[in-house]
């Protein structure tokens, strides 16, 4: 009877689908704002803000051109390395293709829905505004 219960519990904590490397499905809210790649390139940063996973990466997929971006979230991966000490949510940066000054539109794709946010390029700086939203959200500072 504890058999079961153990399996459960180690499938829910690494996250594995039947295969066992698929991205699982992730029905909660994400939450958009602007950040750095790792090599310090201006991007777009994904959370998933209900997921109590242990820093597993966000999937995604994007289509970018130098005047727009398109962002599908696919789901949360599996994660690799050592073991679990914290919860933080999957996350992911994606790289703007934005170069010149002006305004672009950016769509972030999730659960069938396509939110429409507008990055702002200018002498002032770099602005993330909400266009249109309903399965993500603008992150708050």
């Amino acid at each position: 009877m504890r058999l079961p219960l153990v399996f459960c519990a180690l499938v829910a904590l690494t996250r594995c689908d039947s295969a066992g490397t698929d991205p699982v499905s992730y029905s909660g809210i994400i939450e958009v704002a602007l950040a750095q790649t790792a090599d310090g390139v201006a991007g777009l940063r994904l959370v998933a803000v209900d997921d109590g996973g242990c820093a597993d990466p966000l999937v995604v997929e994007t289509e970018a051109t130098p005047s727009s971006l398109r962002v599908r979230v696919v789901g949360i991966g599996v994660r690799s390395g050592p073991a679990c000490e914290a919860l933080i949510p999957a996350s992911a940066v994606v790289p703007l293709p934005f170069t010149q000054q002006g305004e672009f539109p950016v769509e972030v794709v999730h659960r069938g829905a396509t939110d429409a946010y507008a990055y702002s390029i200018g002498f002032a700086g770099e602005t993330l505004a909400a266009v249109r939203t309903s399965t993500t959200r603008l992150a708050t500072p």
